[in-house]
């Protein structure tokens, strides 16, 4: 693949948000009809978080460009046709010298790409001829060739020559191979299936995910996405643990964190265990043993820096900023109750109930079918309705409690872009988000000395409420005495 020339990623404003643009490289133009820069929306309007997530959604657009280049006609026909140091005659002259291009350089006119390809077709003449007289096989073992590469390069040649030929209408066709004709190949689907009975990796993906409904569908498409971008897409059988190191070194290399880059491989991994569960058309199993088993990834990615909690002071003059009646609710409720940001922001009203006579809060699934979405077991508790923000909840309604737009069954991304605004203005320690009340409410647990596991239990770190008839931890009594006894003095002039 040429080595690509990214351009530098610009902030605009559009439709209320902002966005990452990148004007496409001159030589994949072509790849992306009517189109001069790709935007992706940061899906803020807050110019300094749009500012953070810049540079992820720059590493993405970029990798777009990297799958887009390994896909261009022109690159696979240099590869497959073996012509990286080979030269292309150009019927003009440098003096009284005719000039060659290496096939490093695309054609910039009619006469080079003619000379390309006449050049390329005479390549496959080669082939054909020589293979002919001394038998493919031993052609094929003294040149490291396969059958399959013989069919690749067809494939190569015809699939260039109607780039070209789109590219440069006024090439003559006929004058560039005569009379030969270049026959129509088989899908390479089909050609490496006949090969040795394996899929390609990218026919598997459909299944994969379908095996994987509400599940992240979207996030682990676009890992898929990125192993044929940096390992290619080959049979199912092909990839070995080198490859799942090959992607962690790609994206350490684009800056993404060890989490994302464990979380990719994760979800790249999946495919392989599909393909382990099923069976191919001559009935066997399609991977035997799925190859990145427990790969050494600590040293790849940006390591998490621990959030940090808010001052009491900051505490204070963020309920004191002016804000919606929904945003100042969701954070008097994440600051009384320790709860993960998405498991308050997907509430209902039928889940705020009365269990063992207290006011509740449940993120257990309810009695008319709703599956509560969760992030392990120990997330399913009750959590009592601390009695300083029981006058927020008094006109309760029927369905959610808040109208942030979900995502994959998920609502914290836009809760957040609600949240991290207001936040903003009190404090720009990058270190202190949302998240950071988690750890404002845990310190208060243990100052008020509770024990770690009723803190845990609270917080959804331990065992919680399996099931609706069965408290499985500390009592709701007890529950409740916990969080009534965490002061909230910035928070009683604004509850009524």
């Amino acid at each position: 693949m040429q080595k690509l020339m990214p351009n530098a990623p610009t902030l605009i404003f559009k439709k209320d948000k902002w966005y990452v643009q990148i004007t496409i490289p001159k030589e994949l133009r072509h790849l992306y009809p009517n189109q001069k820069q790709k935007q992706r929306s940061t899906g803020t309007t807050d110019k300094t978080i749009a500012n953070k997530k810049a540079h992820v959604i720059a590493s993405e657009i970029y990798a777009d460009f990297e799958a887009k280049a390994m896909q261009s006609p022109w690159d696979n026909f240099v590869k497959e046709l073996v012509l990286e140091d080979v030269e292309y005659w150009d019927m003009r002259y440098i003096g009284d010298q005719p000039f060659s291009i290496t096939y490093k350089k695309r054609p910039i006119d009619a006469d080079e790409a003619a000379a390309a390809l006449r050049t390329a077709h005479l390549r496959l003449m080669e082939w054909d001829l020589i293979s002919e007289r001394n038998g493919w096989l031993k052609y094929a073992i003294d040149n490291g060739l396969l059958w399959v590469d013989r069919q690749k390069a067809r494939q190569a040649i015809a699939d260039v020559a109607v780039q070209l030929k789109t590219d440069f209408p006024e090439m003559d066709m006929g004058h560039v191979f005569g009379e030969t004709k270049i026959s129509t190949p088989k899908p390479m689907q089909e050609i490496l299936l006949l090969e040795d009975q394996s899929p390609l990796f990218s026919t598997l993906i459909n299944g994969y995910l379908e095996d994987k409904v509400s599940k992240d569908v979207s996030q682990r498409k676009l890992a898929c996405e990125r192993a044929i971008s940096y390992i290619g897409d080959r049979p199912i059988n092909q990839y070995d643990r080198v490859d799942g190191i090959e992607v962690a070194k790609k994206m350490d290399a684009l800056g993404f964190s060890y989490k994302r880059i464990k979380t990719t491989i994760s979800y790249i991994k999946g495919v392989f265990v599909y393909a382990g569960g099923i069976r191919g058309e001559n009935g066997k199993v399609l991977l035997e043993r799925p190859p990145w088993a427990n790969l050494p990834l600590s040293k790849y990615g940006t390591k998490p820096r621990p959030y940090e909690p808010f001052t009491k002071e900051e505490l204070k003059r963020l309920f004191q900023e002016p804000m919606p009646k929904q945003e100042r609710l969701l954070l008097s409720i994440l600051t009384t109750t320790g709860m993960r940001l998405d498991e308050a922001a997907l509430m209902t009203w039928e889940r705020v109930v009365d269990y063992q006579g207290i006011r509740c809060f449940s993120l257990l699934s309810s009695t008319d079918n709703e599956q509560v979405r969760v992030k392990n077991e120990g997330s399913k508790r009750y959590i009592p309705v601390p009695d300083i923000i029981k006058p927020l909840l008094k006109a309760k309604s029927k369905g959610r409690i808040f109208d942030y737009r979900t995502h994959n069954g998920k609502a914290q991304a836009k809760a957040s872009d609600a949240l991290m605004p207001i936040i903003r203005k009190v404090t720009q320690n990058d270190r202190k988000v949302v998240h950071s009340l988690r750890g404002n409410f845990k310190d208060s647990v243990r100052d008020a000395n509770y024990s770690k596991e009723i803190n845990d239990f609270l917080t959804g770190h331990k065992q919680g409420d399996v099931a609706g008839g069965y408290g499985q931890g500390p009592s709701m009594e007890k529950r409740l005495e916990v969080l009534n006894a965490i002061q909230h003095p910035y928070l009683e002039a604004h509850v009524s």
